[in-house]
């Protein structure tokens, strides 16, 4: 499941969901009609046994007859259990156990020959000072006919409801996430030159748009570093080739034929200054590291103001002579301030 995509997790999701709630729906509905059946059914039982004690009491005659006229099927047991009036079909087998005076049974379900599964209700009455039994019967036929055709309707159209649900959902799922899609195509194509390149955004103020608008952000700050890294790299070559530069041309001419000790010792002094610049360079390069860490740490100390200009003047002195700028530096040989080095 984890390995499909996500449109198709989530239609299946959608699917199962609704499939959930449409069975539960199902079983309900089933249970609701099967319920009002039966109650029908009882309803029905007890009214055909009152008519039929109706008839025993007044006496009348061929009430088997009249009473199958009223569409009732019954029969009347004496305390022996043996049939004493029928209606047709009726007439001659017990269909249960005679009951005591006042006692009630029901048999949910018999079949019986010639009505097919039946529910019968038999009740003790003593009628005309004798106990008998009224035994009622309904047919179960359009009760059971009624419940296979509500189970083949839901058979058919719960699966049919959750195939469209499904398709609707990944149809859905498709477009709701058609806008994450372009944009990961986009960022796909995105080099390491195409610093200016921007994700699409949708119209529609949601989560895709937020989330659009977050990575256009994130893409931002990352050109934003990656323009300071070249600019950066760019100052830093520049600021290596000059003290190098410079260290060369001295060691070249302190090679350069015989020199005297004072020169040979200016060369050195030059050399030794473009070399500590080199290593200020590294210096300043391993402290701006730390700051973009957030690791940086400052500890301030006296600094003579005139020292520190005296060797940026140094350090900028070439490029300087380079672009015709004069530098030109001042400051008293006693003022001091409190910074890091």
């Amino acid at each position: 499941m984890s390995r499909l995509p996500l449109q198709m997790r989530l239609a299946l999701g959608f699917a199962a969901v609704i499939g959930l709630l449409l069975g539960v729906i199902g079983v309900i509905q089933h249970s609701t009609l099967e319920s009002h059946l039966d109650q029908s059914i009882m309803t029905g039982l007890q009214a055909d046994s009152g008519k039929v004690e109706a008839a025993l009491t007044r006496g009348d005659e061929g009430i088997a007859e009249s009473l199958a006229e009223s569409g009732i099927a019954a029969q009347v047991l004496d305390s022996h259990g043996a049939v004493v009036a029928g209606t047709p079909g009726l007439a001659t087998t017990p269909l249960i156990l005679p009951t005591r005076p006042n006692e009630e049974r029901l048999v949910t379900r018999r079949s019986v020959a010639g009505f097919g599964d039946v529910r019968l209700l038999a009740r003790g009455r003593v009628i005309r000072g004798a106990p008998q039994t009224v035994v009622t019967v309904r047919r179960l036929g359009e009760r059971d006919d009624a419940l296979t055709g509500l189970t083949r309707l839901l058979a058919i159209t719960i699966p049919i409801a959750i195939v469209l649900v499904g398709v609707c959902g990944y149809l859905l799922a498709l477009r709701a996430l058609r806008p994450i899609e372009r944009m990961r195509a986009r960022a796909a194509a995105i080099t390491g030159t195409d610093q200016l390149t921007r994700l699409p955004v949708p119209l529609a103020n949601d989560e895709v748009r937020r989330l659009g608008e977050t990575l256009n952000g994130l893409l931002e700050r990352i050109g934003s570093a990656r323009a300071h890294e070249l600019a950066f790299i760019s100052d830093a070559s520049h600021e290596l080739r000059t003290p190098l530069t410079n260290l060369k041309m001295e060691l070249e001419l302190a090679l350069r034929g015989e020199r005297s000790h004072g020169e040979l010792r200016s060369a050195l002094v030059g050399a030794s200054r473009d070399a500590d610049a080199l290593h200020q360079l590294a210096e300043d390069l391993l402290t701006l590291a730390r700051s973009d860490e957030g690791a940086l740490v400052v500890r301030p100390e006296p600094v003579a103001v005139d020292d520190l200009l005296d060797g940026v003047q140094h350090r900028f002195r070439a490029r300087a002579s380079e672009e015709q700028r004069p530098i030109q530096i001042g400051a008293p040989s006693a003022l001091q301030i409190q910074a890091d080095p």
